[in-house]
């Protein structure tokens, strides 16, 4: 006998299908919804928090671009061993048997076909157990690994030398002195708002607001066209790994605001230097003009 109650017990389950945390999940889902259970385009898209517009082109994209239908991904394993890598950590360990330095280690395995960073070369003797070497004297390192003076010498080609151009020469002009001084080249009315104690929960408010108008999905549609310098970006730098699905949604919002708090704290720091800028602190609309209109007044800033 089936026994029902007015709540289903499925439904916490029920809620990983219609609420999705997963950027991919939630387009399969929608598209899902669309296609399959014949559900009208606007309402797929409020079901799945998606505007209308952002929805009908994750759509357009489903149709016509194959490579928007990889929803689940196939588990490739790599190697199982790197002989390669063993050789380099052989030869590795038998150099700083000789007390060779990281780089001088570095230098011979170039030398043999082995290239490695010195990073990987660091933490290849750490996990072999070498701690580093004490600095030593020129006179203590290996002769074989000292430069040739001969070897870089070219005594059939004429050496040009040019005159050095020293700092002082370069910064004695009258814009760069301006800059130093902070005192502009033309008259310079700055005014700077400071909300103090309020800048971090502003920021909160504003990139919760920000998500609530649609900038994961924003994101989404983008980030196969974001350029190097446009992903890196406060904000979408974050929500991109959320979209390939490294991050949650919750540690990516903590991140962007907290990395937003920096870059702000860090601005005012900046800013705070030039003794051109009157700062007034954030308060009521009709004070923060009034304030603002004085500086300006002052500076004969005044129509």
């Amino acid at each position: 006998m089936v026994i029902r109650t007015g709540k289903s017990i499925t439904y916490s389950e029920a809620q990983f299908f219609l609420s999705p945390n997963h950027p991919l999940q939630r387009q399969y889902e929608a598209l899902r919804a669309y296609f399959v259970e014949d559900l009208a385009s606007g309402d797929a898209a409020q079901r799945f928090g998606y505007s209308p517009g952002a929805f009908r082109v994750l759509c357009h994209s489903f149709r016509h671009d194959p490579d928007k239908r990889e929803f689940f991904r196939t588990l490739r394993h790599g190697p199982q061993n790197a002989p390669a890598r063993d050789r380099v950590r052989e030869l590795a360990v038998a150099m700083r048997k000789r007390n060779l330095s990281v780089y001088d280690i570095q230098r011979e395995l170039s030398e043999t076909s082995h290239p490695i960073s010195i990073n990987a070369l660091s933490v290849l003797l750490r996990e072999e157990g070498f701690a580093r070497l004490p600095r030593r004297r020129d006179e203590e390192r290996p002769l074989s690994l000292k430069p040739e003076p001969a070897a870089v010498e070219m005594p059939d080609q004429p050496v040009e030398t040019m005159e050095p151009v020293t700092i002082a020469e370069v910064s004695t002009t009258p814009e760069a002195e301006a800059i130093r001084s902070y005192r502009g080249l033309w008259p310079v009315a700055g005014i700077g708002v400071d909300p103090g104690p309020a800048l971090g929960d502003r920021i909160r408010q504003r990139f919760v607001a920000m998500l609530a108008a649609g900038l994961q999905s924003e994101v989404e549609l983008l980030a196969p066209r974001l350029g190097v310098t446009a992903a890196q970006g406060v904000g979408y730098r974050e929500l991109l790994r959320v979209v390939r699905g490294e991050w949650t949604l919750d540690r990516a919002t903590r991140t962007a605001i907290a990395a937003t708090a920096a870059l702000a704290r860090r601005q005012r720091t900046f800013h705070r230097r030039d003794p051109r800028v009157r700062w007034l602190e954030w308060d009521d609309e009709p004070s923060l003009v009034a304030g603002a209109a004085a500086v300006l007044e002052e500076a004969g800033w005044t129509s």
